[in-house]
């Protein structure tokens, strides 16, 4: 015959603490193991320091600071050395559309990279600056850029390597013309005249 002793109400009480307050521990404990914690730190490949992209992750960085996380950021020569990062396995990164494989199919067991856009953040137009007089010649094509010198973004930049393919296009190489690997404020220091003073 089993015999259960009578508990007094505080005994009864203690008891139900402990089994509670261990229940509590236990699924805690399976919660981590089966849903763990997001990251506390992270890497972002970003853009060039002086570049609009950099100034983006700033702000994003600024706003995962105040929210625990700290988030560690890694300037880069543009898109193309971003997807190289990402490929690598840099966990977040800016992106220029185009610039990797369009995998549709989430299934599709060709795809070469496991990378996935979150969202668009902005569209970024292609812009062509020259004189006045010379963009008269340009308005059938961009064909009159051959032999001329031509900033088309730095090497690894997205900027770049959209810019050869547009260039291309109209039949402008590097054999016909003189492609440099310079864009933004660097294309303007050196190309404009000294009596302008570029927009900022």
């Amino acid at each position: 015959m089993l015999l259960i002793p009578s508990l007094t109400r505080k005994q009864t009480l203690l008891i139900t603490l402990v089994v509670i307050a261990g229940l509590a521990v236990l699924l805690s404990l399976l919660s981590r193991s089966i849903s763990p914690a997001p990251p506390r730190t992270a890497e972002m490949t970003t853009g060039a320091v002086d570049g609009a992209v950099h100034q983006f992750a700033l702000r994003y960085q600024s706003y995962l600071k105040a929210n625990g996380v700290n988030l560690k950021l890694l300037p880069s020569t543009g898109a193309v050395q971003n997807l190289e990062r990402l490929n690598a396995g840099t966990a977040i990164g800016f992106m220029q559309g185009g610039l990797g494989q369009l995998t549709l199919d989430s299934a599709d067991t060709d795809a070469d990279t496991p990378l996935r856009s979150l969202g668009v953040i902005g569209y970024e137009p292609v812009w062509l600056f020259t004189s006045s007089a010379f963009a008269k010649s340009l308005a059938t094509g961009l064909g009159p850029l051959a032999g001329k010198k031509i900033a088309i973004g730095a090497e690894g930049s997205g900027t770049r390597k959209v810019g050869l393919e547009v260039l291309q296009s109209y039949g402008v190489t590097p054999a016909n013309a003189t492609l440099l690997p310079s864009g933004g404020l660097l294309a303007a220091k050196l190309w404009w005249p000294k009596s302008w003073t570029p927009c900022s």
